[in-house]
């Protein structure tokens, strides 16, 4: 499915370098730029306190997005306005794989913010395994 958001309408994402199960950061190829993508999801409210839980897919920078991608750092902010997402199905482990190929982006400002007015931060103790330092 693709995608095109203006830039208000943007997807705001987290990135991560993208690391195998060993930990080993995988290597970029000279037309796609490997990441992760982690999204803060307003799942209620504790004692007043927002309370978000973190979505994380794995995505592939290439296109308008590869060159502005290389220079991605971990924890660097986006605001991902160009996407193809799928989900593809494997009979054979019966599991669904989704994708995220980003077409373009920009670096988001720290005045960004989501629709509840806050820009989410990732929480770092609530990551899978292979992306914590």
């Amino acid at each position: 499915m693709y995608i095109k958001l203006e830039k208000e309408n943007a997807r705001r994402f987290t990135f991560f370098t993208s690391k195998d199960r060993d930990g080993n950061v995988k290597e970029n190829t000279d037309k796609t730029v490997f990441g992760t993508l982690s999204e803060g999801i307003k799942v209620g409210e504790m004692n007043g306190v927002p309370v978000y839980e973190n979505d994380n897919w794995n995505a592939r920078f290439c296109g308008k997005a590869y060159e502005k991608a290389l220079a991605l750092k971990d924890k660097d902010r986006v605001l991902v306005t160009e996407m193809n997402v799928r989900n593809p199905y494997n009979k054979v482990t019966k599991r669904n794989y989704p994708q995220i190929m980003v077409t373009d982006f920009e670096v988001a400002e720290a005045t960004d913010t989501n629709t509840d007015g806050e820009f989410v931060s990732v929480d770092e103790e609530n990551l899978p395994d292979f992306l914590q330092d």
